[in-house]
């Protein structure tokens, strides 16, 4: 049995997260968090969980159409190839429910899906903010299709 992810609702931040991330972070596991809440709430609720840290460097994909997360995509692929962020230095992505409407929208293609996968997959961290229950289950499935166990 392999555990792809784990969920739980809450609305208050519960005793202990940030060790307990912490803990996750030092044995290498990559935590991401898909919430409702606001882009600064979630942003503020990162820091103050350790989820994220001043070492790394974030990256926001607040989108409102697809051309612009195409572009939007490309710029974070880019940087995260030019600089080897990921294997030297580590990223977050901060994205928002708009944009992973388009990465998803079934009259789009699905490049950027797969462009958004490989980017989530070198993050150490992925807080989606905004996120509806669906958004959530459609990218717990892009994982499950693209994971190799």
């Amino acid at each position: 049995l392999i555990i792809v992810g784990a969920t739980g609702i809450e609305d208050k931040l519960q005793d202990e997260v940030d060790q307990t991330i912490d803990l996750l972070k030092k044995a290498g596991i990559k935590v991401w968090v898909l919430t409702g809440d606001k882009t600064e709430t979630a942003v503020n609720i990162g820091y103050s969980s350790k989820l994220l840290d001043d070492d790394q460097e974030i990256f926001v994909i607040d989108v409102q159409n697809q051309e612009e997360l195409d572009h939007k995509l490309e710029e974070v692929t880019q940087k995260i190839s030019h600089d080897k962020l990921g294997k030297d230095k580590p990223y977050a992505v901060d994205i928002t429910g708009y944009a992973i409407v388009d990465a998803f929208n079934p009259d789009m293609h699905s490049g950027a899906a797969r462009q958004m996968f490989h980017i989530f997959s070198e993050a150490k961290v992925v807080l989606g903010c905004r996120v509806s229950p669906k958004q959530k289950k459609d990218i717990v499935e892009l994982v499950k299709r693209n994971v190799i166990i």
